[in-house]
């Protein structure tokens, strides 16, 4: 007799990238994981997701046979499946273009009977969690600097895990010079070509060497957010964004940042990024511990199927 193999598959939609995955329902092991270019714009994203789709059915054998629910991670904040105005800024041919988008009519919702959505950020952090050896009571953050900032908070209590406000950190507000940037102005892809006038990925050993003092100017604003997080003591452009009180305390608790995206975990910047910021942490009164996650978006697509998996 044939045996049928059940297969799950994720899905994480990122600024610069796709990937995706196929993983096998009784243990979770990896089938495949591809990646293809994010092409910006509604009509490309639905081209490319629906074309993951038949690509994934094409590849399935006789005896696979694929669950019906998604693992879904999608930049910006959600109200149900809804984009909400001003949280996927990067997406779009235009800023506003996914304003109010409704991520379902990417998927042919017709064969999945349930999607789980997350934002983006979120399923890297709770991917880096599958092989942390997490502590109850604590709280873990993420930062993810990579086309956008990434960022998220999660709380472990009694062995389940509940997020902290919605994490959107790429707003919060932070002075250079004379002038006052929203962090992910200063923080991401398009920070470290304004100072190198390269691409993170283009960087040389020589690049970094010549230019080293843009290394420390990227560790420090990385380390005046994990201070001003740690501290309480900051400002968001979104005023419909603010955090109450009590969202900031939680936060303040904040056990181990895990830094994930491009920048912090990819390529010759990395290495030297860490080193310096956690340098610069160490002379401050701030006590907190940095995690790089490799694989990020692997971890992501892990992580999405796993909650499939016993949901």
């Amino acid at each position: 007799t044939r045996i049928m193999r059940k297969v799950i598959l994720s899905i994480d939609v990122g600024g610069t990238k796709i990937a995706y995955g196929l993983f096998n329902f009784n243990d979770l092991s990896t089938i495949f994981i591809k990646q293809r270019p994010t092409l910006k714009g509604i009509p490309s994203l639905t081209a490319t997701i629906r074309s993951i789709f038949s690509e994934c059915e094409a590849f399935m054998g006789p005896n696979d046979h694929l669950v019906k629910s998604l693992g879904l991670s999608f930049p910006g904040k959600h109200k149900g499946y809804i984009v909400e105005p001003g949280s996927a800024l990067n997406m779009g041919l235009y800023p506003s273009e996914l304003d109010d988008f409704d991520i379902l009519s990417l998927i042919e919702y017709s064969y999945f009977d349930s999607i789980y959505l997350l934002n983006d950020a979120l399923s890297q952090l709770m991917g880096g969690l599958l092989d942390y050896n997490v502590v109850d009571s604590q709280i873990y953050g993420f930062i993810g600097p990579g086309t956008g900032l990434g960022g998220g908070f999660v709380k472990r209590d009694k062995g389940t895990f509940s997020f902290i406000g919605d994490g959107h950190i790429f707003d919060i507000l932070m002075s250079t010079g004379d002038s006052i940037y929203p962090i992910e102005d200063l923080l991401s892809a398009r920070s470290v070509y304004s100072l190198f006038g390269k691409h993170g990925n283009q960087l040389s050993s020589s690049d970094i060497a010549d230019g080293y003092k843009n290394v420390y100017i990227l560790a420090n604003r990385l380390a005046t957010l994990i201070i001003k997080l740690k501290s309480g003591s900051y400002n968001k452009q979104y005023a419909r964004d603010d955090w109450s009180e009590s969202i900031k305390q939680e936060i303040m608790e904040t056990s181990t940042f895990f830094l994930g995206g491009s920048i912090a975990t990819k390529g010759i910047l990395h290495t030297h990024l860490l080193h310096e910021t956690e340098s610069i942490l160490t002379k401050s009164d701030i006590s907190t511990s940095l995690v790089v996650i490799d694989h990020c978006e692997h971890k992501a697509l892990r992580y999405l199927a796993d909650y499939i998996r016993h949901h």
